[in-house]
C-alpha cells in the first residue's frame, strides 16, 4: 500500500527532496491526503486532511529537521488522533492501512484546499477567541476541527465519516 499526500506549492520547495515525481496509485483503500502549512507565533504548522472525509491533523511547531521524518511524524499523529477520538484501531493494522506514503506536487483538489482554507480560517479565529489558545493540544485543536460538519458529506462530521471508513476498511 502506498498512500499518497499532496502537498501546496509552498511546501514543494520545503519537501522538494521527498516529492515523488511519478504519478501517485491511487488504487489504496485508505484514500489520498493533502497537506498544507500555516504560521503561528512565526512558528511553522502543518496541517493534513484526508480528502474522502475532511479528517485533520495538525502537527505544530514544526522545524526544518523534522521534514526528514515527516511520514513517520504524520502517522504517528494520525494514531494519536484516533485513540484521542476513541476510535479503536491496532497500530499494526493502521501501519498496514496507510503502507509507505510518497509526497506529490499539489492535485488542485479545490474541494480540499477549500475546506484546507476554512479549517485555517477557523484556527484563526481560535487564536483571537481563546487566550489560552498556546496550550490547547493539537489533538484538542484537530478534535474541534473534526466536529464540524460540511454541506458536501451531508452535514456529517469528518470524525464520523473516519470512524465509518476505519470499520469499512477493517471488516
Amino acid at each position: 500500500m502506498i498512500t499518497p499526500i499532496f502537498l501546496t506549492k509552498k511546501l514543494e520547495k520545503l519537501l522538494s527532496k521527498q516529492i515523488t515525481i511519478t504519478t501517485p496509485l491511487l488504487g489504496n483503500n485508505f484514500g489520498k491526503w493533502n497537506m498544507t502549512i500555516f504560521y503561528i507565533a512565526k512558528k511553522k504548522w502543518l496541517l493534513f486532511t484526508h480528502s474522502e472525509t475532511m479528517f485533520s491533523i495538525v502537527l505544530p511547531n514544526i522545524k526544518l529537521s523534522d521534514l526528514k521524518n515527516i511520514d513517520s511524524l504524520f502517522f504517528n499523529s494520525f494514531h494519536e488522533q484516533l485513540i484521542f477520538e476513541k476510535i479503536d484501531i491496532d497500530y499494526a493494522i493502521l501501519k498496514e492501512l496507510i503502507g509507505n506514503i510518497n509526497f506529490h506536487p499539489t492535485d488542485n483538489d479545490k474541494r480540499t484546499i477549500g475546506v484546507q482554507n476554512s479549517i485555517l480560517e477557523t484556527i484563526k479565529q481560535f487564536k483571537f477567541r481563546y487566550s489560552n489558545f498556546k496550550d490547547i493540544s493539537a489533538n484538542e485543536l484537530c478534535s474541534r476541527l473534526n466536529h464540524a460538519p460540511y454541506s458536501f458529506l451531508k452535514w456529517e462530521f469528518p470524525l464520523e465519516k473516519m470512524s465509518d471508513k476505519l470499520k469499512f476498511i477493517k471488516k
